[in-house]
């Protein structure tokens, strides 16, 4: 139809959804994902410079976005508690979707961390949606963005000092070279009893091996989560959701 990229009444012949064929998500500025009834809006910055490698949290990846659901799911139809009352930790948060999807449903407590390129980002989208979480949802949970690395030798910030009830790992275990930093800080941060989400596409980078050496050598017990329990329209695409509690 001619003159239509000029017309929204056009654009909207096909409407967004998430993962639609039709729209390229990385030529987005910005995310909408409701979360028991509250819209998250976050701001991402596309481009091509953005891969498995580069500034990955720069955009809200797929597996990400199932996790949310799933613990949306989890938290207000399944088994409550899942978040609500929790102390939360997202280890390389990204965008934020995660952290503020645990506010929503209920948290006592989260802090979202990133490195240094990042955290100006998420720290944004966090204060974008505070207020109006808040309005809606009636919490009064602390949030913060704090710049972290795992297995660094530097000392970890004051708010993760005591450990995490629920800790978040979406999309960090595609680098090999930092499992063994990445399983240090994960003792550290948490005790027995902790539960620690991961959400990953296969990209054959070592993601079984380390969810192999999380089993065998690391003290958590593993539950791979069944797809029927993913966003349908994310289902059969190599998206994995792991549930670790820590035993030891």
């Amino acid at each position: 139809m001619e003159g239509c990229e000029q017309d929204d009444t056009c654009k909207s012949i096909v409407p967004w959804e998430f993962a639609s064929v039709y729209v390229d998500p990385r030529s987005l500025k910005e995310r909408r994902v409701a979360i028991d009834g509250v819209e998250v809006v976050l701001e991402q910055r596309p481009g091509d410079h953005i891969n498995v490698h580069r500034n990955t949290g720069l955009f809200l990846w797929d597996a990400c976005f199932v996790l949310a659901k799933y613990l949306e799911d989890e938290e207000t139809t399944r088994r409550k508690g899942t978040l609500s009352g929790k102390r939360c930790l997202d280890l390389g948060a990204g965008l934020g979707l995660l952290a503020l999807s645990a506010l929503v449903l209920g948290a006592a407590n989260v802090v979202a961390t990133d490195i240094e390129e990042t955290l100006q980002l998420l720290d944004k989208n966090i204060s974008r949606n505070e207020a109006n979480i808040r309005e809606a949802s009636k919490v009064g949970a602390p949030i913060r963005a704090v710049e972290f690395f795992w297995g660094t030798k530097a000392k970890r910030p004051e708010c993760m000092q005591d450990p995490f009830d629920v800790i978040f790992c979406s999309e960090v275990i595609y680098e090999a070279t930092l499992h063994d930093k990445l399983l240090q800080t994960l003792h550290e941060v948490s005790q027995i009893g902790t539960v620690i989400y991961f959400a990953y596409k296969r990209r054959g980078l070592g993601e079984d091996k380390f969810m192999e050496d999380l089993r065998k050598n690391e003290g958590f017990k593993i539950r791979k989560i069944p797809e029927n329990f993913f966003y349908e329209k994310l289902r059969n695409n190599d998206i994995h959701i792991v549930k670790a509690t820590r035993i030891l």
